[in-house]
């Protein structure tokens, strides 16, 4: 079978036919971050061209791809089948063309109806930021009510979204931030309902904060947040 992941080089280049060995695997390589939401699937795992992305590990409810805790994995590029395993029930099965050297994240949500789910498949802008962490906010909560997440330090900054499932053609860029702790919130109509939480926020880092949850449940389905470090 076709070997898909390609394994990086751990940590800085220590010499100089490491680092052109880390560029020639750039030249064949896609990362690809996954995040479930689906409230009433079995827990799911992603097949790329047959192979489990994320090994012996499905991902539950509210949770995202992690390998030794980045989220974007690292796969072959070019043209691949994207499939998606509910327990044992085959879903969707799809043809994806992933560009060598691009960033994307794989967005399951929605419920499991008729034998789907609903997937948004977002290419990520991913630009250096050797100083500063960039952060993005995406709201993964059904329903028409718009959310705010805040971002406080010495200042205040704070981002509006509404459901990603409303969007026709949704876009999420990352935003600057100075690196550093934050405390991070998040509001609907200007009551709190995520209460305010302390965020080491690195350099060079990038970080998607992710609403996700149901409007008024408990248990594994309280809104909340998810962080996702990409890198």
């Amino acid at each position: 079978m076709k070997k898909i992941f390609l394994w990086l080089i751990a940590g800085g280049c220590i010499a100089t036919g490491a680092c052109k060995k880390k560029q020639e695997d750039d030249l064949y390589t896609t990362r690809i971050a996954i995040a479930q939401f689906v409230p009433n699937a079995d827990s799911i795992r992603v097949l790329y061209d047959g192979d489990r992305v994320t090994g012996s590990r499905a991902l539950s409810y509210g949770t995202a791809s992690s390998q030794n805790g980045i989220a974007y994995l690292a796969l072959g590029s070019g043209t691949h089948n994207l499939g998606i395993l509910s327990g044992t029930t085959a879903l969707n099965n799809k043809i994806y063309s992933f560009g060598a050297g691009n960033y994307y994240s794989l967005f399951l949500y929605d419920s499991l109806k008729a034998g789907a789910i609903k997937t948004a498949l977002l290419q990520d802008a991913v630009t250096k930021a050797d100083t500063l962490a960039q952060v993005r906010f995406i709201n993964m909560i059904a329903g028409n009510e718009s959310l705010q997440i805040i971002f406080k330090k010495d200042t205040s900054i704070s981002s509006t979204d509404t459901y990603l499932g409303s969007k026709t053609s949704p876009s999420y860029p990352f935003s600057t931030l100075r690196p550093g702790s934050w405390s991070v919130s998040l509001l609907r109509n200007s009551a709190v309902i995520v209460q305010p939480a302390s965020y080491d926020l690195q350099a060079g880092k990038l970080y998607s904060f992710v609403a996700k949850g149901i409007k008024g449940a408990t248990g594994v389905y309280t809104e909340s947040l998810l962080l996702m470090k990409h890198n």
